[in-house]
């Protein structure tokens, strides 16, 4: 699979916190967990809904991230070596994260 491929989240039916999984243009690369709503657990849903969309950008933002890294990489710096030299690797890497979030 070439990393420059566009990956987006799938909803679930439309539901904007409820992400069913991440595809490219030629089908599923993987599917979300169900989260299940039990009464009495509302806390315990909002959170697992939360960290579920959260693991579905992250994993959308994958080529992404994995761009931004050989970008700042290309001198073949160390991950020591980039942080102390290189200021932008985090604005960097937190801009594709943002990238992936506009997709969903």
């Amino acid at each position: 699979m070439e990393h420059n491929e566009k990956w987006e989240i799938v909803l679930e039916n439309g539901k904007a916190n409820r992400p069913y999984g991440i595809r490219t243009e030629n089908g599923f690369i993987c599917f979300m967990i169900d989260i299940f709503h039990y009464a009495g657990q509302e806390k315990r849903f909002q959170e697992e809904l939360s960290e579920n969309m959260a693991n579905a950008r992250l994993i959308a933002a994958a080529p992404d991230l994995l761009k931004a890294i050989e970008n700042v990489t290309q001198d073949g710096g160390t991950m020591e070596y980039l942080e102390m030299h290189n200021p932008s690797l985090r604005v960097k890497l937190e801009q594709a994260l943002e990238q992936s979030k506009n997709r969903s």
